[in-house]
């Protein structure tokens, strides 16, 4: 299908004033620091119109910008599709070479240009099937012991059903690159009769094992990627070997076995990441090393791992460090009118469909431009990389010190207040850079986010259990979840909470004392109670819907950028946890609580068009679920497919005349018993996940929802930025003589009166009048500033008829907002200079608002000299 949109890009790429080089037209341009290996994969995700890999376009390839020979056909991955599944973004790859004068780090730019012609370079033997292959001595094994001796292992290259493996997904096989997943659970070894016994019985298994290999054309380097978890799982039904909850699980080490003249180097050589000793016929690598007094690690349920390594024959580890340190990933350059991340045309960022503006504006001191932006993610990876080597504390949002193999990210509460790290986008520092260090920096705070995140909760062929696995046959589950309060499935509750008894090995490491550090508490004793310290991995919560998106984000940028199978498997989880909690069928729940779909429906249907106890944390929840969307395959769209639709409508049932959807009685809200009210930050980021729906679920395949979802996200736009609610204050720390007016929906207001729906919303003209507002309807002394931005640009997008460009409406009240400007120039300066203070830098908010000015031409971008 070739858009119309798509025809007028394709009719100026190919108009007579830009003569086609040999090939084809220029579609994209990617930049990168120069590699230190003279040969590289190049790689990048490119955003692509409707049509594009259908249409006269294809094959695509790559070549060095300004360059006239033939462009090296490119291997293409399908990264996210649109609502009608045709793909949005893709990720390109194509072998490349230096040039003779090229320098480590200097910044190149490559092409992606259409009907490429280049061939690759000749196949040539990549030695990986000697680590790959059983038949010839190659091994791969995860494995570790308990308290007992016992040995569990699984065997990554086993055929499925055997040593452990449950599943093998091939997720791209293509000319350059091969990547597949593993599946699996470590199960105990069979004890050779007549070995001597240990002291006790041994778990059903021991962790659950995502294994993502990575194997490249031409390249002796193995990626090896895990996530070892302690929610194993088979829902409603009777577990299978491998399924069964094991409760908290304590053990000595976690290795890896292969042949001998392989090495394993980490991302990150962590206090625990052991030295390699020869054993059982290969090299043991320890991966998290046994402790050097007699304690043991600790796992508690539903906890989970990452760890990113690679495996290369020995004296080829700086290759291997290569890898780790992705050189040949590249980035999007800021052009409107090419495919990219600032263009309309692919306006394709995120769940909501964003776009990226560019970072020419940076500044930190006297360091300007990307140049200062890179130097900048220099710094900042150089730092966490030290923390993370040493185990240390480290500046926000990384303060804690590891906890063992854990090093958790943030703070402990599962709903720290304040705004900090709530964004509307991530990654936008490495696009804007184009920056490794900076996507680098968003693997390591996946990686501890995912340290603290304990969720996981997966079959025994690492396929998440969700809500279709744990509801009956009428729909109806027969507990109560919730993805925060630590109200997780009865069988991964502490036992203090009224979990299962804690199991054998469990009582046999209290009783010999064996517990670590941050192991305290007595959370297995009937009665008793979690630890409270942050010195304790169990006292770290999981980020609760609240504020999910803490967690998200850099799922969300590592998809959207990398096409990093880790990371879309986080998010397909966190899509199946958000359903299993606001589901749709009966279940057991607080009295008086409205908790799932199921229950609001029913309210929204007694009380049409009033308003709902709904919060942000279903709009994050929305926001995970459309994240997933956008990368899954058709099945498991249809899985949810009626349960998706089922909460956009109740998101518009709901709805009050003035499209605010949130109706909160919480007393600490407004204050006031008269009324109910709503949060403006709050019904700002419940309209970001209703675009969402509308960009991810329904455009092109449900126009009646797609309509309904942007009349209600354009009239919640309306009643926030022209309705009674937006107002001036003076800011709490200026000077009452002469004091800074800050512009912007009142923080918290009323919506209704407190009497049980009895009298309508007060956004209901036809009962209040046009405006009306009681005068004691507010609280708080200050107007929400930090997200208007980002709502009233991706207003402007659905509403053409409201004025095009930085004449429409939406648009124009942008100047209004915060410290209000006349002029465009002056608005946008106003916001790069404050960005220009970290402290102050809320681009992951503006960002898009911010592209959408410089490419209506507001303040040009700097020239090539400040990048």
């Amino acid at each position: 299908m070739i858009t119309p949109a798509f025809s007028l890009l394709l009719a100026a790429l190919l108009a007579p004033h830009a003569p086609a080089p040999p090939d084809g037209p220029i579609l994209a341009r990617v930049e990168l620091g120069a590699p230190s290996a003279s040969s590289f994969l190049l790689r990048a995700t490119i955003p692509v119109p409707a049509g594009a890999l259908d249409g006269p376009l294809v094959p695509f390839g790559l070549r060095r910008a300004g360059r006239e020979g033939a462009a090296t056909v490119a291997q293409i991955e399908v990264v996210t599709r649109r609502a009608d599944g045709t793909p949005e973004v893709i990720e390109v790859l194509a072998p490349m070479a230096l040039e003779e004068e090229d320098r480590v780090g200097d910044r190149l730019r490559f092409e992606l240009v259409a009907r490429a012609s280049g061939a690759p370079p000749a196949r040539r033997s990549d030695g990986l099937d000697a680590l790959l292959d059983a038949a010839q001595g190659g091994r791969l094994v995860l494995r570790m012991s308990d308290v007992y001796g016992h040995r569990y292992r699984c065997d990554l290259l086993a055929a499925v059903g055997e040593g452990g493996v449950g599943s093998r997904r091939t997720a791209a096989d293509g000319a350059y690159l091969r990547r597949w997943r593993v599946g699996g659970v470590l199960l105990p070894e069979e004890r050779n009769e007549g070995s001597s016994s240990p002291g006790g019985p041994p778990l059903p298994h021991m962790m659950g094992v995502h294994a993502y290999l990575t194997r490249r054309r031409n390249d002796g380097v193995l990626s090896l990627d895990l996530r070892l978890h302690n929610g194993s799982s088979a829902g409603r039904r009777d577990p299978l070997p491998g399924e069964e909850p094991v409760g908290t699980l304590y053990w000595r080490e976690i290795e890896l076995l292969v042949p001998a003249g392989w090495s394993v180097l980490p991302e990150v050589r962590d206090p625990f990441f052991g030295e390699a000793r020869a054993g059982d016929g290969g090299l043991i690598f320890p991966l998290v090393a046994a402790h050097a007094t007699k304690a043991l690690h600790m796992m508690p349920p539903q906890g989970q791992l990452l760890r990113r390594l690679v495996l290369v024959a020995k004296g080829d580890e700086a290759a291997g460090r290569r890898r780790l340190a992705h050189e040949g990933l590249a980035f999007c350059t800021h052009d409107a009118r090419a495919w990219s991340w600032a263009s309309p045309t692919t306006q394709a960022y995120f769940p909501q469909r964003d776009l990226v503006g560019s970072m020419d504006w940076f500044r930190r001191g006297s360091d300007r431009g990307k140049a200062a932006l890179r130097r900048a993610e220099d710094v900042r990876l150089v730092q966490l990389l030290r923390q993370l080597e040493e185990g240390a504390e480290g500046a926000s949002p990384g303060r804690s010190p590891s906890l063992g193999w854990a090093h958790p990210l943030f703070r402990s509460q599962e709903g720290a207040h304040g705004g900090e790290g709530i964004h509307f986008i991530e990654g936008h520092r490495a696009i804007g850079g184009a920056s490794g260090s900076s996507y680098r920096l968003l693997e390591l705070h996946h990686r501890m986010n995912a340290s603290r995140q304990a969720e996981a909760l997966y079959d025994r062929r690492g396929d998440p259990v969700g809500y279709g696995e744990w509801a009956d046959d009428q729909g109806a589950l027969d507990f109560d979840f919730r993805t925060y309060g630590r109200t997780v499935p009865p069988e991964f509750r502490q036992h203090c909470r009224g979990g299962p008894a804690p199991r054998e090995q469990v009582l046999r490491v209290l009783a010999d004392d064996l517990r670590p550090p941050y192991d305290r508490g007595d959370g297995h004793v009937q009665g008793g109670k979690l630890p409270t310290g942050d010195d304790d991995l169990v006292h770290w919560m999981c980020h609760d819907t609240q504020h999910l998106v803490r967690y998200t984000k850099q799922t969300k940028a590592l998809q959207w950028l990398g096409n990093d199978p880790l990371a879309r498997d986080d998010l397909r989880l966190g899509a199946e946890l958000f359903h299993l909690w606001f589901h749709e069928g009966a279940s057991p729940h607080p009295k008086g609580r409205a908790i799932t779909l199921r229950h609001l429906e029913a309210l929204a249907a007694a009380h049409p068009h009033q308003g709902l106890p709904i919060h942000r944390g279903h709009a994050w929840g929305i926001d995970a679920f459309c994240a997933a969307w956008a990368a899954a395959d058709d099945a498991w769209r249809e899985r949810h497919r009626l349960w998706i639709e089922r909460v956009a409508d109740l998101l518009v049932a709901g709805a009050n005349p003035g499209g605010i959807v949130i109706r909160s009685d919480s007393p600490p809200l407004l204050k006031n018993p008269r009324y109910e009210g709503a949060h403006a930050f709050q019904s700002e980021i419940l309209l970001l996940a209703v675009r969402s729906l509308i960009e991810s679920v329904f455009r092109g395949v449900d126009p009646e929802r797609t309509a309904a979802l942007e009349d209600l996200y354009l009239r919640g736009s309306d009643y926030l930025f022209f309705g009674p609610v937006f107002g001036k204050l003076a800011a709490t720390w200026s000077n009452p003589q002469d004091p800074v007016w800050f512009h912007g929906p009142r923080w918290a207001f009323a919506v209704a009166r407190a009497d049980g729906y009895r009298t309508p919303p007060f956004s209901d003209t036809g009962f209040w009048g046009p405006d009306y507002f009681p005068e004691d309807g507010f609280r708080g002394d200050s107007v929400e500033t930090t997200y208007g931005f980002a709502i009233l640009a991706l207003a402007a997008d659905l509403s053409p008829s409201e004025g095009r460009g930085l004449e429409n409406r939406y648009l124009r009240r942008s100047l209004d907002l915060w410290k209000p400007q006349s002029e465009w120039p002056a608005r946008l300066r106003s916001l790069t200079e404050r960005f220009g203070e970290e402290s102050f830098d809320n681009s992951p908010n503006c960002i898009g608002y911010l592209g959408r000015l410089q490419n209506a031409g507001v303040l040009k971008a700097q020239s090539s000299s400040a990048r």
